[in-house]
């Protein structure tokens, strides 16, 4: 999509479910890169996309790999949106996941 706020692109995704999330760190860097080939860009190239999350610069490098810069993930059990048990304080990552009485 044309890029609205003065950026170059407008990325937008859609779940499953038609919500629609801020932002997907994957999703960005393959819009990145299918942007880099439709437009034919050589080299190392740079370019503003707006999302739902803001502004986000796509860095696509000489070999054509792309990274972005999405900030610090949010790993505290209390701050992250999932169904599991908070651990108040807590990374996410130390919560357990039982999946087929399995743990």
């Amino acid at each position: 999509m044309p890029g609205t706020n003065g950026t170059d692109y407008t990325k937008r995704i859609f779940n499953s479910d038609g919500s629609e999330p801020e932002m997907c760190g994957n999703g960005v860097q393959c819009f990145a890169r299918f942007i880099a080939e439709l437009e034919n860009l050589q080299g190392r190239q740079r370019f503003t996309v707006h999302t739902g999350a803001g502004l986000i610069v796509p860095d696509i490098q000489d070999d054509g790999k792309v990274t972005v810069d999405i900030g610090e993930p949010i790993l505290k059990a209390s701050d992250v949106p999932t169904r599991l048990l908070p651990n108040k304080g807590q990374s996410i990552v130390k919560s357990g996941l039982v999946v087929d009485e399995v743990t």
